[in-house]
């Protein structure tokens, strides 16, 4: 998707490429909240078992 993404570059308009980056950073975002979700969880189990 992105590599034709760039070869289209001078056929898009402004709108669709907001959107497309609006949609990557929310992906980006996402990722990053559930990981950090995960990693709380796995450590608060971890000192757990430790205890």
């Amino acid at each position: 998707m992105i590599f034709e993404f760039i070869t289209d570059l001078n056929n898009i308009d402004e709108l669709q490429l907001a959107v497309m980056a609006y949609n990557l950073g929310l992906t980006y975002f996402i990722y990053d909240v559930a990981k950090f979700i995960v990693g709380f969880i796995h450590n608060k189990l971890k000192n757990r078992r430790l205890k």
